[in-house]
């Protein structure tokens, strides 16, 4: 994995047809304050939270994710399994916690 090129991703959001992204991005902004950076650590923290989602899932399809995400929820609960794993970092949870954020503001906007 060494000598790997840097990638760069650029997208443009128009207010209207991407409404969700582009809201959550001037809250990221307003969240930010400025801080240069903040906005793409924040939709990065995002990007890798739905790639273990996804894996998790075997689904890549997002709709098809969140669907059986929130129907384990409504027809289990949230269990945890007694199983020997090791403990997430902070950031990792807290990534985790900003996708179940995400996932509430989205599902309080339908």
């Amino acid at each position: 994995m060494t000598n790997l090129q840097k990638k760069k991703l650029q997208i443009e959001l128009n207010p209207k047809k991407d409404e969700r992204l582009y809201n959550m991005i001037v809250k990221l902004e307003e969240e930010g304050e400025g801080e240069k950076g903040y906005v793409n650590d924040q939709v990065k923290k995002r990007l890798e939270m739905y790639q273990v989602l996804s894996e998790v899932a075997g689904e890549d399809d997002p709709i098809e994710i969140v669907k059986k995400l929130l129907i384990n929820v409504r027809t289990n609960g949230v269990q945890i399994e007694e199983t020997a794993v090791d403990e997430p970092t902070d950031e990792v949870a807290n990534n985790a916690m900003d996708l179940i954020d995400g996932l509430n503001n989205w599902n309080n906007m339908n």
